[in-house]
């Protein structure tokens, strides 16, 4: 047997144990929902949900200016920061971004299948790692500014491959198998 009851003003619930139980699903209709001390103990939190469009997400976040659905963490006087969804064309097009200053936000990945991290840069990363061999393919390294310029050309006569140009020297080699097997010699 299903009741309602309706009532003008605020209306409070108070369990005198401590501990309201709803058995059943609960559905909470209104603009503003306020919950404190929440503990969720499933493992997905489904945001946006009843959404329609065949296009993805409809509603348009106004920081990004665009439809997208996410968390936001409101941070008292400091900027609020997010981590979102964002449709940037419909269908399987979409990035995942995130803020830490409330108004930039940054792309996490390349969103297909390999790797992509979130920097735009890799001198963002202080301590950069590679997770397997790098391969330059024709290529040089060098420094932005660039003063040091590293070739790599195939090794002969004994030679490493590996080129330095600098404002020193132009294409001279680093340290040779010649070399190093002199230098072990002699300082063991």
């Amino acid at each position: 047997m299903s009741s309602k009851k309706i009532v003008t003003g605020d209306y409070t619930i108070q369990s005198l144990n401590g501990k309201v139980n709803i058995i059943g699903d609960l559905v909470v209709t209104g603009n503003h929902s306020a919950v404190e001390n929440t503990t969720i103990s499933d493992n997905v939190i489904t945001l946006n949900a009843g959404e329609t469009n065949a296009n993805g997400i409809t509603p348009t976040y106004t920081t990004v200016g665009a439809p997208a659905a996410g968390i936001e963490i409101a941070r008292g006087g400091l900027a609020t920061v997010s981590l979102i969804y964002v449709e940037t064309g419909g269908g399987a097009d979409g990035v995942w971004k995130y803020t830490n200053d409330g108004s930039v936000f940054h792309t996490i990945g390349s969103g297909g299948g390999g790797g992509g991290g979130g920097l735009n840069y890799v001198s963002d990363d202080s301590a950069p790692e590679l997770g397997g061999n790098l391969n330059v393919h024709l290529h040089t390294i060098y420094s932005s500014n660039k003063q040091v310029v590293l070739g790599l050309n195939t090794p002969a006569n004994g030679g490493t491959g590996l080129f330095v140009t600098n404002s020193l020297t132009t294409n001279a080699e680093l340290v040779t198998n010649k070399k190093a097997l002199t230098y072990s010699i002699i300082f063991g």
